[in-house]
Parts: structure tokens; sequence; C-alpha cells
């Protein structure tokens, strides 16, 4: 009995161990206006905490400066991927044109236990 408490207790805190290190930022210059009518770019990078990887998908989500509809859409991101990895540049279309949107990208890490969602930093573009 003493065992399975043991083992079980150790697994238990395997799965909470807490998730502080990760980061999920925009490369210099990003996002930018987009090279298509309606559209911006998206680049940056994410460094996953120890014991997770990343899922196959991100998520980019757009709302216009002073207010409006929400756009959220998927881009595919290679899963599994550990430490520190790029992604994009990515285009987001659907935009309005000359329409300022803040524009956040959200990735998630998992492992055996959890997953987390790392965001960036909320930031500003201009569709093109």
């Amino acid at each position: 009995m003493k065992k399975v408490v043991a083992v079980t207790l150790a697994v238990l805190f395997l799965c909470v161990a807490q998730v502080c290190g990760a980061t999920n930022t925009w490369s210099s210059g990003y996002p930018a206006t987009g090279s298509m009518t309606g559209t911006i770019s998206i680049e940056g990078s994410a460094t996953l905490d120890s014991g997770y990887s990343s899922t196959a998908n991100a998520q980019v989500t757009v709302i216009p400066v002073g207010g409006g509809d929400q756009i959220v859409q998927t881009f595919a991101i290679t899963p599994g991927q550990t430490g520190t990895f790029g992604w994009g540049p990515v285009p987001v279309s659907g935009l309005t044109s000359g329409t300022s949107y803040n524009v956040i990208v959200s990735i998630t890490q998992a492992n055996s236990c959890s997953s987390a969602v790392i965001n960036t930093d909320n930031a500003t573009a201009t569709a093109k």
C-alpha cells in the first residue's frame, strides 16, 4: 500500500510541475503589413518549458484597434518541437485594407499530463 501511494504521489508531482519559463515572442518588425490586400504578416519564436512539446497548430487572434469583431485563425506548426523554435512568416488574410489590428499569437505546449497556452504580447499591424 505504501508503495502505491508513493508512486501515485510521484506521478502527481510530475504532472503538476510548475510551468513558468515558456515564452512566445515576435520577431523584429512583426507583426507587419502583409504583401497582399487585406493581409498582415506574423513571425516569431517560442521557447517551451522543459518536458513540454508543441502541438500541431497555433492560433492568431486579431481585433480592430478601437473595437470590432474578433477574427481567429489557426496555422500549422510542426508538432513535437521542444526547446526553442521559430514560427512563420504566416499571412493573416480576410482583413479590411488600411485597418489597424491588435494581434496576439497563441502556441500550446503539452506533455502527457497537462497543456498550457503561451501568448505573444499584444502588438499592432495595419492590413495592406
